[in-house]
């Protein structure tokens, strides 16, 4: 058998339906000799040619030229005209290589906050490679883009925050002061600007209490006072006893009970006794009474007091005073008051000690006897609270305080009690109004009186005018709180008798009902009305 020689199954030309051969030698056979032995061959295989992805089989091919017949008993036959790789793998393998693959991002990400605040910053955003690219596929692009931000100027000015309300006035009657501040919201930045503490634009000062006292003022604020009193020997003998009757005059002042609840409590120190021990330290200063509502007792105790001959330990004074405030009240205003000839040993300790107590919140009166201002009272104004308008009070010298012992107390109680007012001017305003209050912080029990609410007011004063309506001559009003502004009518018989009896003494009012009996609220207030003003409208009714 003679065959042709392989040929390429991809890209071969047999001619129209195999119209030509070609033989091993190269020469052209005629379709007519192709013809002659075709009849005994099957027809010749096409091209053949698989594929996948990424990879392809090629295979190989080629022709019979004649086909050996029957009487050629030793004709050799034909080899396989499909080509097999030695492993039985039919064809050849091509294109061996991988198919590119692109690169793939995800969306872009938000912008990312600025780097600065201010003066020019930078924010980016991202995306993320999904797919990264592969056998020469299209390349990433970025994934990052930034862009400048926040470009303006880092110069800002501070923004205030609105005007507190006024503070209360800083004395009762005599015409006080009282401030009002601005608290910075938003502070500068960088060479912003913004005006300081006492600046106009952020504080603020008025009269207010311009009254003239009547001289009967008391004090019945919640409060925490201890009176530090000097005994040095730089006073004398006469000089500590003047000091002792200005101190019982002041105490008497004060109120420990009124309105039914309590309110002031006195301690007692005396200093003035200093000496130096060998060890260095100083003599402490005498813890008299500790703070009581027994203001008897103070009064007692300052009567019994001695004149001590040492120099002015006033920082041990006040260490003393600070230590009764331990024992102190956390809703109450811990003060201490120093009535001293002015005098002072070791600035420094002294400052300390002060600085400390104002830090923890403790008030520091100073009232100095002297007879002019100097460089040491300059000093010693210093430890008294800020502001030092309201905390400092210079008595003339002794021989002032003698001659006005009763206007220098009533001027310190004025200044320094945080609630001073004048029961005769109260009096008069009751009587005007037709209303008083007999309590505080509490209102009748169920068993003393039966109640109503009345909703919410606005005022005592409007309480009152719808009590009034609902022909009642009691009511509790609450100021402050989660129920601010409650009004309840209380079922009180309120005689003449009753009212005349407020009138005159309300320290410790019993409720006038069945028991007397009353339930504690740190924000109500019980009043009565004046049966002669107003009973009379009810009975015409």
């Amino acid at each position: 058998m003679d065959v042709g020689p392989w040929a390429w199954g991809r890209g071969l030309d047999l001619g129209p339906r195999f119209g030509k051969t070609i033989s091993s030698d190269g020469w052209e056979r005629s379709e007519a000799r192709r013809s002659r032995v075709s009849a005994l061959d099957p027809p010749p295989a096409l091209p053949l040619e698989s594929s996948s992805d990424q990879r392809k089989i090629r295979t190989w091919l080629r022709q019979s030229m004649f086909m050996p017949t029957t009487f050629l008993l030793l004709g050799m036959a034909c080899p396989p005209l499909f080509f097999e790789r030695t492993n039985g793998t039919a064809g050849m393998k091509c294109n061996q290589f991988h198919c590119p693959v692109n690169c793939q991002v995800s969306e872009w990400s938000d912008f990312s906050a600025c780097s600065k605040e201010c003066g020019g910053g930078t924010q980016g955003k991202t995306r993320s490679i999904l797919t990264k690219p592969k056998n020469g596929g299209t390349e990433c692009d970025t994934t990052l883009e930034e862009r400048p931000c926040n470009t303006g100027s880092c110069d800002r000015d501070c923004t205030l925050m609105p005007w507190t309300p006024w503070a209360p006035c800083s004395m009762a009657c005599g015409g006080g002061i009282q401030e009002r501040h601005r608290k910075v919201d938003i502070p500068i930045r960088a060479n912003g600007k913004c005006p300081d503490a006492k600046h106009p634009d952020r504080f603020e000062m008025q009269q207010c209490n311009t009254q003239d006292c009547v001289g009967d003022e008391i004090c019945i604020a919640r409060q925490d006072l201890v009176i530090a009193l000097d005994g040095s020997g730089s006073l004398k003998q006469e000089g500590f006893d003047y000091v002792k009757k200005f101190a019982l005059n002041l105490t008497s002042k004060y109120q420990s009970v009124y309105y039914g609840h309590e309110d002031m409590r006195i301690g007692l120190v005396l200093f003035g006794n200093g000496e130096y021990f060998d060890n260095g330290t100083v003599a402490a200063a005498l813890e008299v009474v500790p703070i009581t509502t027994d203001l008897e007792s103070v009064e007692t105790a300052i009567q019994g007091l001695q004149w001590q001959r040492g120099f002015t330990n006033m920082m041990q004074a006040l260490q003393a005073a600070d230590n009764m405030f331990a024992e102190g009240r956390d809703d109450a205003q811990s003060a201490v008051m120093v009535i001293s000839d002015g005098k002072w040993t070791n600035a420094y300790r002294t400052t300390m000690k002060a600085t400390a107590m104002k830090d923890k919140g403790i008030q520091i009166f100073m009232a100095p006897i002297a007879e002019h201002m100097n460089a040491n009272l300059q000093i010693l104004r210093g430890w008294a609270s800020e502001p030092w308008e309201t905390n400092f009070e210079l008595i003339p010298g002794l021989t002032s305080l003698v001659n006005n012992e009763p206007e220098f107390a009533q001027k310190l109680l004025v200044k320094f009690c945080p609630r001073a007012f004048s029961p005769s001017l109260k009096q008069e305003e009751e009587t005007q109004t037709g209303y008083l209050k007999i309590h505080e912080e509490g209102y009748p029990a169920d068993s003393c009186a039966t109640w109503t609410d009345l909703g919410t007011q606005s005022s005592a004063d409007a309480c009152m005018e719808a009590v009034k309506e609902k022909n009642g001559l009691a009511f509790a009003y609450l100021e402050g709180g989660r129920n601010s502004g409650t009004c309840y009518e209380e079922g009180i018989d309120v005689t003449s008798e009753i009212w005349a009896d407020a009138m005159n003494d309300r320290v410790n009012m019993s409720c006038p009902g069945t028991d007397g009996g009353w339930v504690y609220n740190a924000f109500a207030s019980t009043y009565i009305m004046n049966p002669t003003m107003f009973g009379s409208l009810f009975e015409d009714e």
